[in-house]
């Protein structure tokens, strides 16, 4: 989401809007980065089983959850290997392609995703036999309005936020910090993300107050963008964050079960990363 150059997530997409740069941006940087969640994830997987395991614990499903969610009935609706990873490929390749031609990045990740959707049904029109395709555009529109729904309370609470005398008072004290560009934006991106709990509301908000900061200090815009959005991704799913709640609901869990696992993930890992890069970025750039 943060760290692999070429994602379509916002929160590579909104620093191209600040900062001029690509979807690409600090391609070697966000490839080691993306590398490092992979391995540390992995390493924390296979503890926390043979922990488990240990203490002989078992699967079970929660209370009131429907099984059938998490199940498939029918194999044969399952997509081989080259339907499943052909639409990410074209996406990919799509988003590498525009941007060293410099498309928008809004746009292109937006074309790029949508490209994606179609491939998808195309290699999948068998599967469409027999549906009620009204049915499922419908489900699908709802969906879709509620995570635009959610995003864009994010985007209001932040332009409220922003506009506060709290939220200046926060600026100034950041800019009199007299920190390195590379400091500035973690700490600022940090911040903000942590309060909002949306990594890319809080790139949106920091960006509105350090951007002209960012511009006139020098600092390698490619790798500012790249580091700011890890560090978005850290402080964002604290436990008052919205995609928490929702995922939990989903899931049939709580807090109290599996936001361990969570906070190590999306916290903890992250965290990590964002302090290395930037010890990394500070002492060589």
């Amino acid at each position: 989401m943060t760290s692999l150059p070429g994602t379509p997530a916002l929160t590579n997409v909104v620093p191209t809007e600040f900062l001029g740069t690509t979807l690409t941006a600090a391609p070697i940087f966000g490839i080691i980065a993306s590398i490092a969640f992979i391995v540390m994830t992995l390493f924390y997987f296979n503890y926390s089983e043979k922990k488990v395991r240990a203490n002989n614990e078992c699967w079970v499903n929660p209370e009131g959850f429907d099984i059938e969610k998490n199940e498939i009935q029918n194999r044969s609706m399952l997509p081989s290997s080259i339907k499943a990873f052909l639409p990410i490929i074209i996406l990919l390749s799509i988003i590498v392609a525009g941007s060293r031609f410099g498309l928008n990045s809004t746009m292109l990740a937006t074309g790029a995703m949508l490209a994606g959707t179609v491939v998808v049904c195309v290699l999948n029109l068998d599967k469409f036999k027999g549906k009620n395709i009204k049915k499922i555009i419908s489900s699908g529109l709802e969906g879709g309005i509620g995570a635009i729904g959610g995003f864009a309370g994010v985007v209001a609470f932040g332009a409220v936020v922003s506009n506060s005398q709290a939220f200046a008072s926060i600026v100034d004290w950041v800019l009199s910090l007299k920190m390195n560009p590379y400091t500035q934006g973690v700490v600022a991106t940090s911040v903000v993300s942590a309060i909002t709990g949306s990594s890319s509301g809080g790139l949106r908000i920091m960006f509105s107050a350090f951007t002209d900061s960012f511009l006139a200090s020098g600092a390698n815009l490619d790798l500012l963008h790249r580091l700011v959005s890890i560090s978005a991704g850290a402080l964002d799913t604290l436990p008052h964050s919205p995609g928490i709640f929702l995922t939990l609901a989903v899931l049939g869990l709580t807090h109290k079960n599996a936001y361990k696992h969570i906070f190590v993930t999306t916290v903890v890992i992250p965290t990590i990363i964002t302090v290395v890069s930037l010890a990394v970025l500070v002492m060589f750039f």
